[in-house]
């Protein structure tokens, strides 16, 4: 459809911008009411191509997907940032019309609680927890140039170019090798099976940034030194470097991140027996004390009972006998394939995370919360030669029900996730390697 030249919008005095994206609704001719509950405060103006600037804190972006039938909605503070909130709602085609009521009830301030579309409450289809870009490009060469960059000002260009054996079995310099032979030639499709880690590197590096506080946009490295005191920075350099420890400590790092991009203050700890880190959030009347574990694709389930009980002792000596939110966090990436529509990897989830509750009915009560990640890829071939390309860090929390502490469940520490997105421009392969 073409976008309707005005979009008459009901708004609450405090959302700052508006965006209604339309371009996605070619059966659709019309324009869109939107409202937010509680009705106090309400304003009527009208906008157009869809944007409105009004005072005060929030942007609003609705984005209508007529292929599957989706409405994703997110609130954010400043749109070059991760939103705030971020749900995805399930619509039926029939019932969009030439003139759309859409009411949204928003409580706490920023929590998307429900939506309602010409009358009919809207199913809730979010995909477990939000997500965001952390890197495109329609130019992938040039993005992977600058990927390259970072790799050699985390970890030294000295160290890629004077590699031993333990060197090169480090995802790291795979990935080092990688920029080095796709920087100087098209894609092709026999590219294909380099494309996975091709994005894990992106998502991985742009937690390197974040983290050294560089800059997210220009994909240029910060100062790791900001990061943390010099005794975490040196313990991070050493085990960063260890292709045995690495993705420990980018599990780590990447929880780290997450905060960091939402503005929260993040405190990595340097105390033996503590947990990793001390988060401090707006709103949170306490702190967060955050521990992170990886579970092995080898492991058995034993490994969780080890891992809950180090945790809450952990938490625990952290806390140093005052109140404090627990939270533990843990990446079962090894343990289920990176696809998003396995029907095995959601047997998987569901069973750990039965297995994690009962674990938690009647011990470790420091434990306010258990956060399950993983990592699922997907590349999709809309049209021919190119692919949009989908990394989700997905999570799941999974509340103890006897916490010493509870976290409020409409908490941001339960929206961590993380998208890297990108499309690829196939070359013919006789044009390529």
């Amino acid at each position: 459809m073409t976008r309707s030249n005005r979009v008459p919008i009901n708004y609450r005095g405090d959302i700052e911008h508006i965006y209604v994206d339309l371009k996605n609704i070619s059966p659709v001719t019309g324009s869109f009411n939107i409202r937010f509950l509680p009705q106090e405060q309400w304003r009527t103006s009208n906008c157009f191509g869809g944007t409105i600037a009004v005072p005060n804190r929030f942007v609003l972006s609705i984005q209508i997907d007529a292929a599957v039938g989706d409405m994703e909605i997110k609130l954010s503070y400043n749109p070059a940032r991760p939103p705030v909130a971020f749900k995805v709602f399930r619509y039926k085609l029939e019932n969009l019309l030439e003139q759309n009521n859409l009411f949204l009830t928003v409580i706490e301030q920023n929590l998307i609680f429900s939506v309602c579309l010409n009358g009919e409450v809207l199913e809730d289809v979010t995909p477990y927890l939000s997500s965001r870009d952390v890197a495109g490009s329609s130019s992938p060469n040039k993005l992977i140039i600058l990927q390259k960059n970072i790799l050699e000002s985390m970890f030294g260009k000295e160290w890629f170019l004077t590699a031993n054996k333990m060197t090169m079995r480090h995802p790291a310099y795979y990935r080092w090798k990688l920029c080095n032979e796709l920087s100087n030639t098209a894609l092709t499709p026999g590219h294909l099976s380099q494309i996975p880690e091709l994005a894990h590197m992106l998502l991985d590096n742009s937690v390197i940034l974040e983290c050294s506080y560089g800059d997210i946009d220009k994909n240029i490295f910060g100062d790791l030194a900001t990061y943390g005191s010099p005794r975490v920075i040196q313990r991070i350099r050493t085990e960063i470097v260890d292709a045995d420890k690495y993705r420990d400590i980018m599990l780590e790092l990447a929880y780290a991140a997450w905060h960091i991009s939402y503005g929260h203050r993040v405190i990595p700890t340097d105390a033996e027996g503590t947990a990793d880190l001390e988060i401090r959030i707006q709103n949170h009347n306490l702190p967060i004390f955050a521990e992170c574990k990886r579970i092995k694709r080898e492991t058995n389930d034993n490994r969780f009972r080890k891992v809950i009980d180090t945790a809450n002792r952990q938490i625990k000596n952290s806390a140093d006998g005052n109140d404090c939110y627990g939270l533990l966090i843990i990446d079962i990436s090894d343990r289920i394939a990176e696809t998003s529509t396995s029907s095995g990897n959601n047997k998987e989830i569901n069973n750990t995370k039965h297995l994690i509750e009962s674990l938690l009915k009647n011990h470790y009560t420091s434990i306010s919360a258990v956060l399950l990640m993983w990592d699922e890829f997907t590349i999709s071939n809309p049209i021919p030669n190119v692919n949009p390309v989908f990394l989700v860090r997905r999570s799941l929390p999974i509340m103890h029900p006897n916490a010493s502490s509870p976290i409020p469940k409409s908490s941001i520490i339960f929206k961590y996730g993380n998208t890297v997105s990108f499309k690829i421009y196939w070359q013919p392969s006789n044009k390529g390697l």
